[in-house]
């Protein structure tokens, strides 16, 4: 479910997968670090 929110949310060149249990990862490729931050709150 978690995932299927996240991928509505990223752009075609994201990546977002899951870890372990609760836990996700999302690949920001050609990101500055202050946007970066913006997406993950």
């Amino acid at each position: 479910m978690k995932r299927k929110v996240c991928n509505g949310q990223l752009r075609d060149s994201d990546t977002s997968c899951r870890i372990d249990g609760e836990e996700f990862a999302i690949l920001l490729p050609h990101t500055r670090v202050n946007h970066a931050g913006d997406i993950a709150e």
